[in-house]
């Protein structure tokens, strides 16, 4: 029997029972939608992930901390050398580097509020950086600072604050508003008046608040939560006053100054004031954190992704650093990624599992009901191999029927899926985005998929089917 032959043979007899071969073939097709949509979708979320990473150019960048970590990514508490601006100097001349930032987090703001009338206050800080056109922010609305601008008091909304402080619909609206950052209590920077040092405690424990003009917000992504200011004014934000009294020796030398005052009023009988004394005064002394520690981090973008982990690698070897790529990072996402794309597929590998029960429960029926055609096919000459391709073939066409329906079922679901989230997007402030991509891979493997299972789950009918006997098959009715 040619290939011909089982082609017309297997769709004709599959056409004989039109009911019960579409009823095998919709249990395919359900399990082969389920793993196809699922797939798509696991992995268009990845794509769209690996894309927002690209455009915000953190694929290429290396973060540069004092901490040193071993290979188990355990901090070592040597913290290395401190990020200064000479290593700044020394960074932006290695091979492959185009541009390096200072990274300073403003620790002391610790909430945003839209102005001084909203009693809402919104946790978040502000990360100050320099800005060069590689490290240009991707904005929803407004514009990016200018390098070398000081930017005091200006401030780039991340998307995520813009969205809780009032803008979630209308981000431009931000643009040109003023926000308040408010700092923790007892926050003594520069810009403030230090209260009198005899002052009591609730004067000390109050908290402070910058005024910020909004000049852009950035579009939604990985660090939407953060806001970003110049480097200037964050360092300036980082710097305290304060005071500081005479230690012991001074102290003494003024109760020494004090008890001759004392003495030489005493021989001479004049009465003393308070005022005749040398007080104990202390300085006010400013602690500019920066300069004494170094920056918190160092950006140092590369021209490639390729040369990411050599440069990185030579940061660490070359100053005792850490340096942190987006790398290591990414490959946890995509194992999550691929750990999730694993438990989807097993979800409708169950829905393929019961499809192939209903396989090998049609081919018995068909065995069963068509025992008479099998004698004759051997009476006149047909072998057990032919017997047992033929039946197998028709229960692969039952899987390969269903995968293929299913394929193009799953795709419809995801292209009605891709609509859905790129209107949802939208209102995020997210570009559009084609989650519904089927790589040619997919689409044959499933659909080989589907049809290997119709042959295995037809073998044992196929079997059973050659193995009659032709005569007993012939006297059956």
């Amino acid at each position: 029997m040619g290939f011909a032959d089982l082609i017309r043979r297997g769709l004709k007899n599959l056409w004989r029972r039109k009911a019960r071969s579409v009823l095998t073939i919709i249990a395919v097709l359900i399990g082969s939608t389920a793993v196809v949509a699922l797939l798509i979708l696991a992995f268009g979320v990845r794509d769209v992930f690996l894309g927002q990473m690209e455009s915000s150019g953190m694929l290429n960048r290396i973060t540069v901390r004092s901490s040193v970590e071993d290979e188990d990514q355990v901090e070592i508490e040597d913290e290395g050398m401190p990020l200064t601006d000479e290593m700044i100097d020394e960074f932006s001349r290695l091979n492959h580097v185009i541009a390096v930032s200072p990274v300073i987090q403003t620790h002391p703001i610790q909430s945003i509020s839209k102005n001084e009338d909203d009693a809402k206050q919104y946790y978040s800080s502000a990360v100050g950086i320099e800005y060069h056109s590689e490290f240009q922010l991707n904005l929803l609305a407004g514009r990016n600072f200018k390098p070398g601008e000081e930017g005091y008091n200006q401030v780039i909304l991340g998307n995520g604050v813009a969205k809780k402080i009032g803008y979630k619909e209308n981000p431009e609206a931000a643009v040109g508003t003023e926000v308040l950052f408010h700092t923790w209590e007892g926050y003594d920077g520069i810009d403030f008046e230090l209260p009198k040092h005899d002052a009591e405690e609730e004067e000390w424990r109050q908290s402070k608040f910058y005024k910020a003009t909004v000049i852009g917000v950035t579009a939604p992504g990985p660090a939407e939560g953060d806001n970003y200011i110049t480097v200037d004014w964050a360092q300036r934000i980082r710097t305290t006053h304060n005071y500081q009294w005479p230690d012991k020796e001074e102290e003494e030398q003024i109760r020494q100054q004090n008890e001759v005052i004392m003495e030489e009023a005493e021989r001479t009988g004049r009465e003393l004031t308070e005022e005749d004394f040398v007080q104990i005064i202390p300085e006010v002394v400013i602690e500019d954190d920066i300069a004494e520690k170094g920056y918190d981090a160092i950006y140092v973008q590369v021209d490639d992704t390729q040369n990411v982990e050599a440069v990185a690698q030579g940061i660490e070897d070359g100053y005792g650093v850490g340096a942190i790529t987006a790398e290591e990072f990414i490959e946890q996402i995509l194992n999550i990624f691929t750990i999730v794309s694993i438990v989807l597929s097993a979800i409708g590998g169950i829905a393929l599992l019961v499809a192939a029960v209903g396989i090998i429960n049609t081919m018995v029926m068909a065995v069963m009901e068509r025992t008479r055609e099998i004698g004759i096919m051997k009476a006149v000459g047909a072998s057990r191999k032919d017997i047992r391709r033929l039946f197998t073939f028709e229960a692969g066409l039952l899987g390969f029927w269903g995968g293929l329906f299913g394929l193009g079922a799953g795709f419809g679901l995801t292209l009605i899926a891709d609509i859905i989230a790129n209107d949802q997007l939208s209102e995020q402030g997210f570009s559009a985005q084609n989650i519904a991509q089927l790589p040619w891979w997919l689409g044959i493997g499933v659909v080989a998929f589907t049809t290997i299972i119709g042959i295995l789950a037809g073998l044992y009918p196929a079997i059973r089917a050659a193995r009659m006997n032709p005569v007993d098959a012939l006297r059956r009715e």
